[in-house]
């Protein structure tokens, strides 16, 4: 049964290779590219069409631009130099890095993060918030929140509930509060919720007894009162229980009590003074840094200077991602509480969520690609909206093809629009990049950026992704939980997500480059994917070139009865079929002589770069390919092709539509002299025969194959007649003819190949019958066992052994 299981896989395997090697479509596929030459000539047509409209209702004092549109043509330049990041910066981070693992390793002296302050810097109401977030699968009603503040800090609150889970339910075991109060388990996570906030205050009271009413009447109102009560009562066990663990665990802070993974993910940072926000500038609200930077003064922020410069009054510009403004994350209330987040002039988002982006617009700005961008799967609105934006001050640039937006394809299209973008900017899909049925504009896409779903282990701030995405909860849910069953299939899924989503990626022709980002630190997800796919690629565009290659130039006949159809013609007495044959021979051995080589295109193979590739010139700042988490692969065809003039132009030389491609121009330096046409007898001029080929008489004065074997049988049937004086014997010694043994080993590896496939079926379906066989066998003693041996060209069963009934005369 094992080995049917194998055997059946290893099929299932085969077949769905087979399957996508015959969809496989290589970008050297002369078919494909006059396709895609008619496709690129239609929309010339439509596009010379337009401007002729555009200039006819010009003549008529009308104009059919938006006044947006001119803005860009205007500003596409100034915007592409102004936005650009300068890199003067780069050191900038690399201190907040610092600082942070300093941080870190100094708060294990301290004791625990809730520990360190006695007041929280999350508040009442973001404890009301929280407990409605955490109870969201229970209630329908929509969460509204004052500004994006108060959602970050709630958001982060319900995070670390979640986080702690854990070990605040083990707390609550250990000190018997479940036993007493079994009326709460329906509501266990409003007790995680107050249980987290009495450790932040360290089991105690606010000594404000104004802020403590306030909190009581906040709590009553919203029906929490009696679960604030109970754990009041019982904070005593609670601290106990609280401290046996950290003792237990040998953890001198609660976050080394939880999972490896759950202690790296950070979420709101509640006590780091050097952590720091990003957000980028929407240029369709505000066109130029100037109006940027007047806005902020408003606001009381100026613009830093160096990485020493930044305080809580100032902020920075990104050194490696355009439009991206990086400040301190206790300047981040009084930028959301501005009318900038308001008209959505500056939207926030985590740095680490731009990389991908800006590593795009370098290999586009670098490479002089064109045509429109395809993003496989859309990880947030904002970052959407944000690699929208960049393209969009693209000259070149076609329009943004987001797919995989499922059920949220609404909410994206809505949000865009208050971004400023339309349809003519971006497009939103429901369906998968791989399920999506295609069109012109989609097989014209040459970029694409691959972020399918990954395990966020590497994330910098989840909580940031969560706000982003509009309050996504479920993503919280995902990662912080350990025990349940359907989270052991999760990575398998991932994994197979990615793979397919690269997979299909890599075997569209019009692919040329793509950049691959995930947010993790397994190998599984980040080098090893990316090195398992660009060998899968290149692996079947070689098996499929090597097979169109020998489709295309091998003879029409290569079966075993047409091997021997030089030696039936070398029989024949006629010299003119000689001579047939000799021509006919020479004319496949010149078509042979091409198979035995096969050398794959580049533009059909790929190569992984590096980010460092993508740099414009030496004061560029090299893009990190793995910071914070944050995954960068480069994958891009070895010669790559663009589908603008110039392809149109080499597919019209290879069509000769600008004369015969193959045809050398004459030197004019050296003229020749004009001869004289010989006159016919009529005293007219002799016509010239078209399409002459200049004769070889080395190769017509060659012996064939025919001419040996006849000469083989004179020799044969005369004595042995040496040549004393040259020891030359006809009957020792044999001619060759190498056009012959060239077309003989050809035919000689086509057949082998057969050879074994025949075989492996062979061997597939004896394993088969046999396993039947030996089952069949078990209930009856006598059975009927043929073996057998398949012809790889008639497919008839060869050489039938004597063989045919074995009988088992003992049990089995």
């Amino acid at each position: 049964m094992l080995s049917r299981w194998k055997e059946k896989a290893e099929s299932t395997e085969e077949e769905d290779r087979e399957k996508e090697l015959e969809a496989l479509v290589l970008p050297s596929n002369e078919e494909w590219r006059y396709q895609v030459y008619y496709r690129l000539v239609d929309l010339q047509r439509e596009i010379d069409s337009g401007l002729e409209i555009t200039l006819r209702m010009g003549e008529e004092g009308e104009t059919l631009e938006e006044p947006r549109t001119v803005m860009f043509k205007q500003m596409s330049l100034s915007k592409t130099f102004e936005w650009e990041p300068t890199g003067s910066s780069m050191s900038f981070w690399v201190d907040v890095k610092r600082r942070s693992v300093d941080q870190f390793d100094s708060s294990v002296d301290t004791g625990s993060m809730t520990d360190e302050v006695i007041e929280p810097l999350w508040r009442v109401n973001d404890i009301l918030l929280a407990a409605k977030v955490l109870q969201k699968r229970f209630l329908s009603q929509v969460i509204a929140f004052t500004d994006e503040a108060e959602m970050r800090r709630v958001f982060g609150l319900t995070y670390d509930v979640l986080r702690y889970k854990q070990v605040l339910n083990q707390t609550l075991e250990d000190s018997d509060f479940w036993k007493k109060y079994r009326t709460f388990r329906s509501r266990d996570r409003i007790v995680w919720l107050l249980l987290y906030d009495m450790q932040g205050r360290k089991f105690s009271r606010s000594p404000q007894v104004a802020i403590q009413e306030a909190r009581d009447n906040a709590f009553k109102e919203a029906g929490i009162q009696d679960i604030e009560d109970a754990l009041v009562e019982r904070k005593t066990r609670l601290a106990a229980s609280v401290s046996r663990l950290r003792i237990g665990g040998s953890a001198l802070t609660l976050e080394h009590l939880l999972p490896i993974h759950l202690r790296n993910s950070t979420g709101v940072s509640w006590t780091d003074e050097n952590a720091i926000a990003s957000g980028w500038v929407n240029t369709l609200k505000i066109p130029n840094k100037t109006d940027f930077i007047s806005e902020m003064s408003k606001l009381n922020l100026r613009l830093a200077i160096s990485n020493e410069d930044l305080g809580d009054d100032s902020y920075i510009f990104d050194p490696v991602c355009p439009k991206v403004v990086n400040f301190r994350e206790r300047t981040r209330e009084r930028i959301a509480m501005s009318t900038l987040v308001e008209r959505k002039s500056f939207i926030f988002l985590e740095r680490t969520l731009c990389l991908g982006a800006a590593a795009l617009v370098r290999a586009v700005n670098k490479g002089k690609l064109c045509g429109p961008i395809i993003l496989t799967h859309p990880i947030a609105p904002r970052h959407t909206g944000y690699l929208a934006g960049l393209f969009a001050d693209i000259e070149d640039a076609g329009r943004l093809l987001a797919f995989g937006a499922s059920l949220q394809r609404a909410e994206y299209e809505n949000y865009l629009q208050e971004l400023g973008f339309t349809e003519r900017e971006v497009r939103i899909f429901a369906e998968k990049y791989s399920e999506a049925p295609g069109f012109s504009e989609m097989e014209r896409a040459t970029i694409v950026l691959a972020t399918p779903p990954c395990s966020y282990t590497g994330i910098r701030d989840i909580v940031d992704l969560s706000v982003a995405r509009g309050g996504d909860t479920d993503l919280l849910e995902s990662l912080t939980t350990i025990d349940d069953k359907s989270q052991l299939e999760r990575p398998k899924r991932l994994l197979a997500e990615q793979l397919s989503s690269l997979k299909y990626a890599l075997m569209r022709p019009n692919v040329q480059l793509l950049i691959y980002q995930v947010h993790s630190v397994l190998p599984s997800e980040t080098t090893e994917m990316v090195e398992q796919v660009v060998d899968y690629a290149n692996g079947i565009a070689t098996d499929k070139y090597a097979k169109e290659h020998t489709k295309r130039r091998t003879p029409k006949d290569t079966s075993p009865k047409s091997a021997g159809r030089s030696s039936r013609i070398g029989k024949q007495s006629s010299m003119h079929q000689d001579s047939k044959s000799r021509s006919h021979e020479e004319e496949e051995d010149e078509e042979i002589a091409v198979v035995t080589d096969i050398h794959v295109p580049d533009s059909d193979l790929f190569e992984i770069g590096r980010m460092a590739d993508l740099n414009v010139d030496e004061s560029s700042v090299t893009i990190p390919e793995d910071e914070n988490g944050c995954y960068l692969g480069l994958v891009r065809r070895k010669e790559m092709m663009q589908f603008n003039s110039l392809f149109m132009i080499k597919v019209a030389e290879s069509r000769g539509l600008f004369g015969d491609p193959n045809t050398k121009p004459k030197s004019p330096e050296h003229p020749e002299p004009p001869k004289d046409e010989p006159k016919s007898p009529g005293g007219g001029r002799k016509k010239k025969r078209k399409g002459k080929k200049s004769i070889s008489w080395g190769r017509i004065t060659a012996p064939t194959h025919a001419f040996i074997l006849r000469s083989d049988n004179r020799g044969t049937r005369r004595t042995s007649v040496d040549d004393a004086s040259s020891g030359f014997s006809w009957g020792r010694d044999r001619l060759s003819c190498p056009k012959y043994s060239q077309r003989i080993a050809r035919n000689e590896c086509s057949l082998s190949a057969q050879v074994r496939e025949t075989r492996r079926t062979d061997a597939r379906r004896w394993w088969e019958q046999s396993a039947a066989f030996l089952l069949h066998a078990a209930r009856c003693k006598s059975c009927k066992f043929r073996i057998f041996h398949t012809d790889p060209w008639t497919r008839r069963v060869l050489y039938p052994p004597r063989v045919q009934r074995i009988v088992f005369t003992g049990e089995i």
